[in-house]
C-alpha cells in the first residue's frame, strides 16, 4: 500500500504561496466555466435566488440544468476580464432563462449591465426570429395576419434575462448592512408594479457578507469567496458536512499543484492590482466630476499631477493610449509626453479665469 504523501504548501518562484483569492478572473472561472463543474454553478445560482427570487421563477422553482449556448457576440465577450460565464438554463418548471456573471467592479458597472442586458435580448430575439422564420418562412404581407402572428412567436420565445455581478469590493457603502442587491423593471410612481419580468440584475457585495456560520447557502458562497487562506487541508469552512466545498478544497489543491496554473493566477493577480487602482481612482474621478468652479487652483495641479503619474504607470504596465485615456480623461497631447516619460511644467497649469 503506497504512503499518503503530506500535502505541502506550493511554491512559485521559489517562494511559497501565502494567500490564495478565490475571487481571482482565474480562479473563479475555473470554478464556474469549466466542463464538468456545472454541479458548482448550479449550486450557487440556487443559493443566489433562494436568498432572492427572480420575478420569473415561481417559489419552489429551482434551475435544474446547464446549458452554454454557441453565440457570436459570447466568444469575444468571455474574453473580457471579469465575464466569468454566459449560459442558458433550465428551471425545474421546464422554462429557459439567459443568464451572465461577472466578478469584477469595473468602472461604469451599472451601465454596462444594461448593455449586457439589451445584448442579451437581442440575441434571444435574433433566435426567436429565425425560429420563426423556419417554421412559418417569408410570407408577403397582404393582411397584416402573418407578421403579427410571426411577431407573437418570437415574443413568446424572448428568455428572461438575469445578470449577476459578483463583486469584490463594495459598490453601495451608502447601505452598508445589505450585501445583496436586486434590481428590476418597476414603474417609476407605482414601484409595487412590475414592467417586465424578464429583466432581472444582481449586483452582490461579497466583502460586506458576514463571518458567521450559517447553513444559508449564498452566505456559504459569499463566506467561500472570501477566504483568502492558502489551499490544503483544513483551509475551507463546511468541508465536513458540504459535499460542494469539500470539493472545491480538493479543485483547489489540485489546481495550485500545476505550475501552469500558478503561473496564470499570478498574472491574473497582477492584473486585479492594476485594475483595482484604475477602478479607484475612477470612482474617485467621479465623485470629484461635481466639484465647484471656485476649487483652489493647488487641488486642481494636484488633480492633474495624479492622473499624470497614473497615466506614465500605465504606459510601463502595457496599457494602450485609449485604455488610458479612459480612465484619467487625459488629453492625447499629455498621454503622448507622459508616455515618454516627461515632467509636466507649469505651463501646464493656466491662470484660473
Amino acid at each position: 500500500m503506497t504512503e499518503k504523501k503530506p500535502y505541502t504548501v506550493p511554491v512559485y518562484k521559489g517562494k511559497p504561496l501565502k494567500e490564495f483569492s478565490r475571487l481571482s478572473d482565474v480562479w473563479v472561472k475555473h470554478v464556474l466555466a469549466m466542463p464538468g463543474h456545472q454541479s458548482y454553478i448550479l449550486d450557487l445560482l440556487n443559493a443566489i435566488f433562494e436568498e432572492e427570487l427572480p420575478p420569473c421563477m415561481e417559489q419552489g422553482e429551482t434551475i435544474t440544468s446547464i446549458r452554454y449556448p454557441d453565440r457570436e457576440l459570447i466568444k469575444e465577450h468571455l474574453n473580457e476580464r471579469g465575464a466569468v460565464l454566459d449560459i442558458l438554463v433550465e428551471t425545474s418548471q421546464g422554462q429557459l432563462i439567459n443568464i451572465e456573471v461577472y466578478q469584477y467592479l469595473r468602472p461604469g458597472i451599472k451601465d454596462k449591465s444594461l448593455f449586457n442586458f439589451a445584448r442579451l435580448f437581442t440575441s434571444s430575439s435574433r433566435q426567436g426570429m429565425d425560429n420563426t422564420a423556419g417554421k412559418t418562412g417569408r410570407v408577403k404581407d397582404t393582411a397584416g395576419t402573418a407578421s403579427d402572428t410571426a411577431a407573437l412567436a418570437t415574443k413568446e420565445r424572448l428568455k428572461p434575462v438575469i445578470v449577476i455581478n459578483l463583486l469584490s469590493q463594495e459598490l453601495f457603502r451608502e447601505l452598508p448592512e445589505e450585501f445583496v442587491h436586486p434590481f428590476a423593471l418597476l414603474h417609476r410612481n407605482h414601484p409595487e408594479i412590475l414592467g417586465s419580468d424578464k429583466l432581472y440584475l444582481y449586483f452582490i457585495e461579497v466583502p460586506k457578507c458576514p463571518e458567521i456560520r450559517s447553513r444559508r447557502r449564498l452566505l456559504r458562497w459569499l463566506q467561500y469567496f472570501r477566504n483568502r487562506s492558502v489551499p490544503g487541508p483544513g483551509a475551507l469552512k463546511y468541508t465536513e458536512d458540504d459535499p460542494i466545498f469539500a470539493g472545491l478544497e480538493r479543485m483547489e489543491m489540485d489546481f495550485v499543484a500545476d505550475y501552469d496554473n500558478l503561473k496564470r493566477y499570478f498574472d491574473s493577480e497582477e492584473q486585479a492590482r492594476v485594475d483595482a487602482m484604475l477602478m479607484n481612482e475612477a470612482l474617485r474621478k467621479e465623485k470629484e466630476s461635481g466639484i465647484e468652479l471656485g476649487e483652489t487652483r493647488g487641488e486642481a495641479k494636484g488633480a492633474l499631477r495624479k492622473s499624470f503619474s497614473i497615466a506614465k504607470n500605465l504606459f510601463k504596465l502595457g496599457f494602450t493610449m485609449a485604455q488610458i485615456k479612459q480612465f484619467t480623461g487625459l488629453s492625447d497631447a499629455l498621454l503622448e509626453r507622459a508616455r515618454k516619460g516627461e515632467a509636466l511644467t507649469d505651463a501646464d497649469f493656466p491662470a484660473r479665469s
